[in-house]
């Protein structure tokens, strides 16, 4: 499969990639370069807010703007560029920061922490309603990361990196309750640590591989159908976009990197798309 590289930005946490119908371009996030980075398909154009923080997603807001999941809560970002803070949540405290985030079919937020120093159970899942409110829906994770639903929007899946593999919750979607977690997908810690997640148009789940150069697709029985080699090692996230929604757009990272890390790997931290077949669904907005 062809692997088209798009923005040689060396990011040093890329991530969180969402497909935004109202200007057709495609927005992420560089978490520890503080950046929410806007990459217009149709001029190749890849532009860069600078949020002063660090910042783990950007999500579209029904209202206009977006939410940014940052270090201290979530903040706006609104459409003439300015940024408002919005709350705080448990991120807040100075060794902790938010890490991915989504929102599901009715407007709700899922938003996750990590520590800083990836102390064993230093994070939580939080779930940010339409109303404002904020209520704690897992805790003791280590690295908070990619979410997503399935098509009968009844299973939530979820990734705590440090606990190898994708889980699965029953979902109620009108209260956004989940329950009864259990083990999808092992994944063996000598690949790599799973990241980022989507769920194609067909159900079936994409998820990164931090460490391991690919993205992987499981059906929702959770078994391997495939998966796709890249030239960077730390791959964070994916996420389906353009007009038909059957480009996979895949960020990485360079965390750590040294001038050699470079030299070997020049492309790291690099935003990436590839046709792979399969078409994938609009992303929910905050608000509805």
């Amino acid at each position: 499969m062809d692997v088209e590289l798009l923005v040689d930005a060396r990011a040093i946490t890329g991530e969180g990639p969402v497909w935004d119908e109202r200007d057709d371009c495609l927005y992420w996030v560089d978490i520890m370069g503080s950046q929410v980075h806007r990459f217009d398909p149709a001029s190749g154009e890849d532009t860069i807010t600078e949020t002063g923080k660090h910042t783990g997603a950007v999500i579209p807001r029904a209202s206009g703007g977006f939410i940014l999941a940052t270090v201290n809560g979530f903040d706006i970002l609104h459409a003439d560029g300015r940024i408002s803070h919005l709350l705080d949540v448990g991120a807040g405290e100075p060794d902790a920061r938010m890490n991915d985030a989504k929102c599901d079919s009715n407007g709700r937020l899922f938003a996750g922490t990590m520590r800083y120093d990836f102390a064993k159970d230093g994070g939580a899942l939080y779930r940010l309603d339409p109303d404002g409110s904020v209520r704690t829906v897992v805790e003791d994770v280590t690295v908070s990361n990619g979410t997503d639903w399935n098509l009968a929007n009844d299973t939530m899946y979820y990734v705590d990196s440090l606990s190898p593999g994708i889980d699965a919750f029953d979902y109620d979607p009108k209260t956004g309750n989940i329950s009864s977690r259990r083990k999808l997908v092992g994944i063996a810690g000598d690949l790599g640590a799973p990241d980022g997640l989507t769920v194609d148009a067909e159900g079936f789940i994409w998820v990164a591989i931090f460490g391991a150069s690919r993205v992987q697709r499981y059906s929702p029985l959770g078994k391997l159908d495939g998966e796709i080699m890249l030239p960077a090692s730390q791959i964070t996230s994916m996420a389906f976009g353009g007009e038909d929604y059957r480009d996979l757009y895949i960020t990485s990272a360079t965390e750590g990197f040294e001038d050699a890390d470079f030299e070997r790997e020049p492309v790291g931290g690099a935003l990436f798309r590839v046709r792979p077949g399969v078409s994938g669904r609009a992303p929910g907005l905050y608000g509805g």
